[in-house]
């Protein structure tokens, strides 16, 4: 459907004068452009949440936890062992200052 002069007059008066001195061209890659930056940032944004959450946060903390598991697991088993010395120092009649200290 063609458009009369007074209607397509009318509307170039009211249209912005940047807007009628865009180069589609120019703007159309611009919006590419951005759009691939936006896709660029999103996939960061995943692996970064990714990251995150496969490490859950921890910065070595497992390794912590781990090690005091040992540690008091050692500990464990000293004071099983000073029992033991204990109660064989007894046995032989022996008086003993291990059964004074902390356990």
């Amino acid at each position: 459907e063609d458009l009369d002069a007074a209607t397509i007059q009318d509307y170039s008066i009211r249209m912005p004068t940047e807007l009628l001195e865009l180069d589609l061209g120019e703007e159309y890659q611009s919006i590419i452009t951005l759009q691939d930056i936006v896709r660029k940032q999103r996939a960061a944004r995943e692996k970064l949440i990714y990251l995150l959450l496969k490490s859950r946060c921890q910065f070595g903390s497992q390794e912590a936890a781990k090690q005091f598991m040992e540690l008091e697991a050692t500990s464990q088993k000293l004071k099983k062992r000073k029992q033991l010395l204990i109660d064989a120092l007894e046995l032989e009649g022996l008086d003993s200052d291990l059964a004074d200290t902390t356990t």
